[in-house]
């Protein structure tokens, strides 16, 4: 069983993500002991040149190296299930619909990253944040 984070690091890549049925090659090195399984990945998409970070945490026994491919799609039973309506993965990646309530703390969570990164990289770039800001 594992819990995974998925990190679009570029608006490109949450476009690309959003699109559906997007093809990766990635590699990974995995350790799993009881609770305390880690993987780190880093994939990059064939559709894209953004790269694309995932986490795992993973329970169990296992340890291996791979390379994988995967093909993303979208899950609209699930969609609809979790936001009460049909709604298209794009929709709720790209911002349109409100987040729903279940998810509130994970919004916050994300949000305060998302200012924690934004200060980081005004510090380290002054000029491309205020290029960033004319627009």
């Amino acid at each position: 069983v594992s819990d995974l984070v998925i990190i679009l690091n570029h608006e490109r890549a949450v476009e690309a993500f959003a699109k559906g049925g997007n093809l990766t090659l990635g590699g990974n090195l995995t350790v799993a002991i009881g609770p305390l399984g880690r993987n780190l990945e880093g994939d990059v998409a064939l559709r894209s040149s953004a790269a694309v970070y995932t986490y795992c945490k993973s329970r169990g026994l296992f340890a291996g190296v791979s390379l994988e491919g995967t093909c993303l799609i979208e899950r609209k039973e699930t969609n609809r299930k979790f936001y009460g309506q049909d709604i298209r993965a794009s929709a709720i990646l790209l911002g349109d619909v409100p987040f729903p309530a279940q998810a509130e703390d994970l919004y916050e969570t994300l949000a305060s990253f998302t200012e924690v990164y934004k200060n980081e990289e005004q510090k380290n770039n002054p000029g491309k944040a205020e290029r960033e800001q004319r627009r």
